[in-house]
């Protein structure tokens, strides 16, 4: 059901794979399949032309990979509820594709990076039921297109600041 038949060469034949019309990588669409390990960050980076992550509902751990930044036309990147640990890489602010940032329910620790709020294309930050601490940065408030930001079950303290 989930798994990939020895059988198929062609890599947008595979289970959880979707390819745009020209058979480049356009999609990783992994969630609830019982996934372990890390993130191959490296190998990922590759697929130049990938838009969409979903690994979510996994048991992914190692940290969130600061190589995905360098995908070009990332627009959802879905590692929720997994077991991801370490800080959010502030090289994802590099990313001008990603609309959806979505990274709640693992074990992150560490602070917001504040050059999140250069990500013009973000709608949607979701990093609830993690370990982050210190305060909500108010550069967040920079991201021009951000409507949804959900931060609850962290250790953040302060308040949420009047920009956002």
């Amino acid at each position: 059901s989930g798994r990939i038949r020895p059988s198929i060469t062609d890599c947008c034949e595979w289970y959880g794979i979707e390819c745009d019309s020209g058979g480049s990588v356009a999609a990783l669409l992994l969630s609830n399949n019982g996934l372990e390990g890390e993130v191959a960050g490296e190998s990922i980076a590759r697929l130049t032309g990938l838009k969409h992550i979903d690994f979510s509902k996994n048991s992914l751990s190692g940290s969130v990979p600061h190589q995905l930044a360098t995908l070009p036309l990332l627009t959802h990147l879905l590692l929720y509820h997994n077991q991801l640990t370490g800080a959010i890489p502030s090289s994802l602010s590099s990313s001008k594709s990603i609309t959806r940032l979505v990274l709640s329910a693992n074990k992150l620790s560490g602070t917001i990076p504040p050059e999140l709020g250069s990500m013009s294309s973000l709608t949607h930050l979701v990093l609830h039921e993690n370990s982050l601490h210190g305060t909500i940065p108010p550069q967040l408030s920079q991201a021009e297109s951000l409507t949804h930001v959900y931060l609850h079950n962290n250790v953040l303290e302060g308040s949420v600041p009047a920009s956002l």
